[in-house]
């Protein structure tokens, strides 16, 4: 049995938008992508999760005079800070939701949804999963059916806790005596779409470099980073009026320019082995070209890992190369570094923004987006390692200064300007 591709997955559960069976889509395709090994952790997962949230706490009681609700399921909000900068500026009534993970990041008043959406769980939602995927069954293509089989425990839970999502956005909107704005940072996970969808007014924020799941939007605005990403998504079919660029709010803070490099020509590679954008073949492939270049140069190499990844790619790593401390500020990384290196972070953007060059390697195959220059995408260890060599700073950063302007607007001014399109009323937000 073949595992769903994302085309294919959207393409099945495309009949049924606007329900809980589409807010499972992208849990849906990553569990049919589990190595088999884990496959049966990942159908237990939705109710591990719902577990984990089990307490004997009181549920947060939800303002009536609450305006804002920021939702994200994202553990690494805390950090990354794709909502929080505008949760800091607030000019209402706001709260904060999310599962533990993100709670354990946030002092202050956050609303825990495993906890509270476990609560509403009920044996009605048993018959209803049951009926759901029986619908989805008959959509289902012949060649796909046993796969969907294979899913069904998963499909079942995952299902149960869309239900208990959907009634708990339901619930804080009724408790909100006017009008709630939701704002997540993206638009296809099953948390952000049920909020989403209950809510007056639903806003996503761009989270990252746009990527399979992006595709296709539900959320009716969307808050680009910059007119690059403008072609992308309605190449991709987003509506026209729903997209508004206002800039990157979670890199207002490296909008100044780190102090200069120390001496010395030291490469900082931003890590994202966990990430679906590449095949664990295509990962290895970067690795390769990137230890390869190492040795070659016996320039230093510092390793920045991605919160939540592991050090399993990097078997053949040894020291003098050496990873970040975990949980170290990237500005700090950043200021260590002469040159930049990613696949794909968008860290690449803070990189630029702190004054240092960056250099992306793609596995054979794959090209620039956006138009990166190629001159910056080497494609094999001895081009990598010539640029590690020979490329001079400043000429790189002047160079690649036009890109960074296309991909980011208003740097250092972009929380203002997204509140400034999050204040007006709807339908001028819509004109604007």
């Amino acid at each position: 049995m073949l595992p769903l591709s994302w085309e294919q997955t959207n393409t099945l559960l495309a009949p049924f938008r606007g329900s809980a069976l589409y807010s499972i889509r992208l849990a849906l395709f990553y569990l049919s992508n589990q190595r088999p090994a884990r496959r049966l952790r990942a159908a237990l997962y939705p109710f591990a999760l719902a577990g984990r949230g089990l307490s004997l706490t009181p549920a947060l009681p939800i303002p009536r005079d609450l305006r804002y609700l920021f939702v994200t399921d994202y553990a690494a909000e805390g950090g990354y800070g794709t909502l929080l900068p505008l949760l800091a500026n607030c000019p209402g009534p706001c709260l904060l939701a999310g599962p533990q993970p993100v709670g354990r990041l946030h002092a202050r008043p956050f609303l825990h949804v495993d906890q509270l959406a476990l609560r509403l769980f009920s044996p009605g939602h048993l018959p209803r999963a049951r009926a759901d995927y029986r619908r989805l069954q008959a959509e289902t293509p012949d060649a796909a059916r046993p796969e969907l089989q294979r899913l069904a425990p998963a499909i079942g839970a995952l299902l149960c806790r869309a239900y208990a999502y959907e009634r708990l956005a339901r619930s804080v909107r009724d408790r909100c005596a006017g009008p709630l704005t939701v704002l997540t940072p993206n638009d296809f996970s099953g948390l952000c779409l049920n909020f989403g969808q209950a809510a007056d007014r639903w806003i996503t924020l761009q989270h990252g470099l746009p990527s399979l799941e992006y595709f296709p939007t539900s959320s009716p605005e969307y808050l680009l980073w910059g007119e690059a990403f403008r072609a992308p998504f309605l190449r991709a079919g987003a509506a026209p009026a729903s997209l508004h660029v206002v800039g990157a709010p979670r890199l207002d803070r490296y909008a100044s320019p780190a102090p200069p490099p120390p001496p010395g020509r030291t490469l900082l590679f931003l890590s994202q082995t966990h990430a679906a954008t590449l095949s664990p073949q295509q990962h290895r492939q970067v690795l390769a070209v990137l230890l390869e270049a190492a040795r070659s140069t016996g320039l230093p190499l510092r390793i920045r890992l991605h919160p939540l990844e592991d050090r399993s790619y990097f078997a053949a790593f040894a020291p003098p190369i050496c990873f970040t401390p975990r949980g170290a500020p990237l500005a700090e990384d950043l200021a260590a570094a002469t040159f930049v290196a990613s696949f794909g972070s968008t860290a690449m953007l803070e990189a630029m923004l702190a004054r240092r060059p960056v250099i992306q390697i793609l596995p054979a195959g794959l090209h620039p987006p956006g138009g990166f220059h190629a001159r910056w995408t080497p494609d094999s260890a001895v081009q990598l390692a010539a640029l590690w060599s020979t490329l001079d700073p400043g000429e790189a950063l002047a160079l690649q200064q036009p890109w960074l302007e296309r991909y980011l607007a208003n740097p250092g001014e972009a929380s203002a300007a997204a509140w400034q399109h999050i204040l007006l009323s709807p339908v001028a937000a819509g004109a604007a």
